[in-house]
């Protein structure tokens, strides 16, 4: 079995909408708990992080190839598996870019915390 992925551009609406739905509340906490930025901070670094997630995400399509050679049983098994193989690279992708995103928040947080000369909590 071979599983190929391709990186593609996915359109603005999306990558907005999987911003929204399951990055943004993420990082609000982040920069609340942990980088302890008060709201004017993340009211500054959360749009840097919108741009950074827009101009940058990708989405990837995958595609899997079965031997011809193979017991027809376990290729069935493959088949069926499709599914629950593809769901787990996406959330291994999602995983990747949540913790990049992360990484540029906290910079992007220790930033603004210099330029502002907030006293730490």
């Amino acid at each position: 079995m071979q599983i190929t992925f391709s990186p593609y551009q996915l359109d603005p609406n999306a990558r907005h909408k999987v911003f929204k739905d399951r990055m943004e509340s993420k990082m609000e906490v982040l920069l609340r708990d942990e980088c302890i930025l008060d709201s004017d901070g993340i009211n500054r670094v959360l749009p840097q992080l919108y741009s950074i997630w827009m101009n940058g995400h990708r989405g990837f399509s995958s595609s899997m190839q079965f031997p011809n050679n193979g017991v027809p049983e376990a290729i069935e098994e493959l088949k069926a598996s499709n599914t629950v193989i593809i769901d787990a690279a996406s959330g291994i992708v999602m995983h990747v870019l949540e913790t990049m995103l992360s990484a540029a928040a906290r910079e992007l947080a220790a930033l603004d915390e210099r330029l502002h000369r907030r006293p730490r909590h």
